[in-house]
């Protein structure tokens, strides 16, 4: 065990992990009328995002973190859990060093270990934004997703092709591995650059790819106007008899500016 962990011990469980403040903010589903929870007709809705929590400082430790914002440098772990937003327990969690974190991998790693046995939806928010995350949700039993998405120029190619206005619209086409002459002249391909020797670590998080070459992808995207005027995206796996309407209240429970 690592020695931040064995100075932790005698604490609370919610102490050690500092997941108080996470918990409350990721149990915003209360805000959300009951009858458009029913009328996705999933059984249970887990949501995970990550929160960083503050050890003991030790400077010999992976945990610890040092640079210009915070020169004497500190010690963190990165929590990313999964949790039940309806039940408001914790299904699973990952814990890994702060100069180390990879919330994809911690997702993935928690969908391997996982098995739904009843009908689930996943919430996530931008940083598991990932082709890999998405095929991964989409071979899951039981499994729905729905995750927010960036609609800049660092979008995935096909969100970044649509028009900045509200929209629904289900978008599909092939992850490829290869950049053969054939492959380059075929318009429904995204390319994948995938690292032949590919590691756990932010560095590789995006290139990594869990299938294989031609792999067929399809899904939702929907598009909301905020009250503020700006605009929301999220992809999602959820059937077209979930409406934008009952979907639009789903991100929010995500969204910094409506924690409490």
């Amino acid at each position: 065990m690592p020695p931040e962990l064995k100075s932790l011990r005698p604490l609370s469980v919610s102490a050690v992990l500092g997941l108080t403040q996470l918990c409350s903010a990721l149990s915003l589903i209360r805000l959300m009328p009951l009858v458009r929870i029913q009328r996705l007709s999933m059984d249970t809705i887990f949501s995970v995002d990550g929160t960083t929590v503050n050890l003991p400082r030790n400077p010999a430790s992976a945990s610890f973190v040092c640079n210009d914002g915070i020169p004497n440098g500190v010690n963190q772990f990165h929590v990313t859990p999964l949790y039940d937003l309806l039940s408001r327990n914790f299904i699973d969690t990952m814990i890994q060093p702060e100069p180390k974190k990879d919330e994809i991998s911690a997702l993935l790693t928690m969908l391997q270990r996982n098995s739904f046995c009843q009908k689930t939806l996943i919430i996530a928010d931008h940083g598991f934004e990932s082709y890999n995350v998405i095929a991964h949700l989409l071979e899951k039993p039981n499994a729905d997703f729905l995750i927010r998405v960036e609609q800049s120029r660092s979008a995935m190619r096909e969100v970044a092709k649509l028009p900045i206005l509200e929209l629904e619209c289900d978008i599909s086409f092939s992850i490829c591995t290869t950049q053969k002459n054939t492959d380059k002249q075929n318009q429904s391909f995204v390319f994948l650059q995938v690292p032949k020797k590919s590691k756990p670590g932010s560095k590789t998080q995006h290139g990594r790819w869990g299938f294989g070459n031609y792999y067929p992808v399809r899904f939702r995207i929907c598009r909301f106007l905020l009250d503020n005027g700006e605009f929301e995206t999220v992809t999602t796996s959820l059937p077209h008899s979930s409406t934008p309407e009952d979907i639009g209240h789903l991100p929010y429970v995500l969204v910094p500016g409506n924690w409490v």
